[in-house]
């Protein structure tokens, strides 16, 4: 009988098996590498079927689809409406504001000693009317303006007059407070500007320069200036300028109200210091909370280069008796409607960038008021027409070199104009665009001022020696 052969094992080798492995991992990642330069799009999420159309409620189910879409767009339409109507109010001149202040006289109650927690809060959720929001920001002031002894008004050096309040300064005179003027941000502008502004302001109230401390830690800022006698020190430095002599001041008047209180009471003379309150006020982003931050040497107010970040009325203990409110900006001025008042609203940076309805109206005054020159260097864009053409064609003529420098395009190569027009203003807020106004150029008669001098000195008292305070100041800057 023959013999049965064995039958042949399919068992692999070891060799065979890893050549399989590395076979298929090679394979993978050919793969892996095609896909990745494949210029068609593959989503990974699985595609939606839909409705299989053997469901017997399909039908229904696509108009309850249909009646959400159209409740959804509709609800869209309806916030994107409620959105401008209130950014329209929001914009509205402060001369309803103003008549908000002299109504919410009649709204507080001043005779019970609340504290200042009680005050009337500006509303947080931006589902609120901007009518309340004014009217809570009118009773802050109010209340400020009221518990004051003191009344500090906070004035940008670049435009002082633009961010000066005749109209709080009469309020708070009546109400028998003493005004001082602050001009901030003094390393902004030349020296010779801010000594003819220190000059003009002199003539109405007792007028201080300032730098605030631009230091980053919370505690222990500086307070000593920078090197008197280098205007560049001043410039560069971050740290604060003018602070010993406006604590100096503040202190000399508690120690003045100390002593005529305790005249009056027919005692003996009070040497200890008396309690005064100090209220700070101003335009927004002025630089009031900052102010306060440098006196205190300590972040104790919170800033933000966006108007509006102070909502309410804040109590800050500089020392032993001598306390100071940070108020919210207000804008008070009178109506004006036209194209002009809200560019002028929009550079004083009292209005948030984003909500500008039209942002090439404010970019034309920035062409007006900056020599095309400096914009051509800043922006590193080519000459364009200055002069013999309409407003609205230069400033499109320059927002569209600008927005090719910047990359600023839309689809098609269109230049974003309004996204543009949005970036300058912003450069402008910030200070990256130099400017700074002229004082008003004084008559021969007033050039040497003895008389506003001593008026201020009858306001104040014979006890505040203004001539060296300002001469130690004015060497500072």
């Amino acid at each position: 009988m023959p013999k049965i052969r064995k039958k042949t094992s399919k068992r692999g080798t070891t060799r065979m098996r890893e050549k399989i492995k590395h076979k298929v991992s090679e394979a993978h990642k050919k793969a892996k590498k095609h896909a990745k330069k494949d210029v068609t799009w593959k989503s990974r999420v699985k595609k939606d079927i839909g409705i299989p159309n053997l469901f017997p409620y399909k039908e229904q189910v696509l108009n309850e689809q249909q009646q959400a879409k159209e409740q959804a767009k509709e609800q869209r339409i309806l916030e994107k409406q409620n959105q401008k109507l209130a950014d329209a109010s929001a914009s509205t001149s402060a001369a309803a504001l103003a008549a908000t202040i002299e109504q919410g006289d009649n709204d507080m109650d001043l005779d019970n000693d609340d504290d200042l927690d009680d005050a009337a809060d500006a509303p947080e959720d931006p589902s609120l009317s901007s009518a309340s929001s004014l009217r809570a920001y009118a009773k802050s002031l109010r209340k400020v303006l009221m518990l004051s002894d003191v009344v500090v008004e906070v004035l940008d050096a670049r435009d002082p007059l633009g961010t000066r309040s005749i109209e709080l300064e009469k309020d708070a005179v009546k109400a028998g407070k003493k005004v001082l003027l602050i001009l901030n941000k003094v390393d902004l502008v030349p020296k010779e500007n801010v000594e003819g502004w220190l000059k003009y302001l002199r003539r109405s109230w007792p007028t201080l320069p300032f730098k605030c401390s631009t230091q980053n830690q919370r505690n222990n800022l500086s307070s000593k200036g920078a090197d008197p006698t280098s205007r560049k020190g001043v410039d560069s430095s971050s740290n604060a300028c003018s602070t010993q002599p406006l604590m100096h001041l503040l202190k000399n008047y508690a120690r003045y109200s100390s002593s005529a209180s305790g005249s009056a009471s027919a005692g003996p003379s009070v040497k200890s210091l008396a309690s005064i309150t100090v209220g700070v006020i101003g335009f927004p982003n002025v630089g009031k909370s900052s102010l306060i931050n440098t006196l205190k040497r300590s972040k104790a107010c919170g800033v933000a280069p966006t108007p509006g970040y102070t909502k309410d009325v804040q109590e800050i203990a500089l020392e032993k008796g001598l306390k100071i409110l940070d108020c919210p900006g207000v804008v008070v001025e009178s109506r004006a409607d036209n194209a002009k008042a809200s560019a002028a609203r929009v550079l004083r940076n009292a209005v948030k960038v984003e909500q500008v309805e039209d942002p090439l109206g404010p970019v034309g005054v920035i062409l007006d008021r900056c020599k095309a020159e400096h914009l051509m260097l800043l922006y590193n864009v080519p000459a364009f027409t200055y002069n013999g053409q309409p407003d609205e064609d230069r400033t499109k003529e320059f927002l569209i070199h600008v927005a090719r420098s910047r990359g600023r395009v839309k689809k098609g190569g269109i230049p974003d104009l309004v996204g543009t027009a949005r970036s300058i203003l912003r450069d402008w807020n910030s200070g990256r665009i130099p400017y700074y106004t002229v004082p008003p150029a004084l008559p021969p008669a007033a050039s040497s001022l003895p008389a506003a001098r001593l008026t201020i000195m009858n306001e104040y008292g014979v006890e505040f020696d203004f001539e060296a305070l300002f001469s130690q100041v004015d060497e500072e800057i």
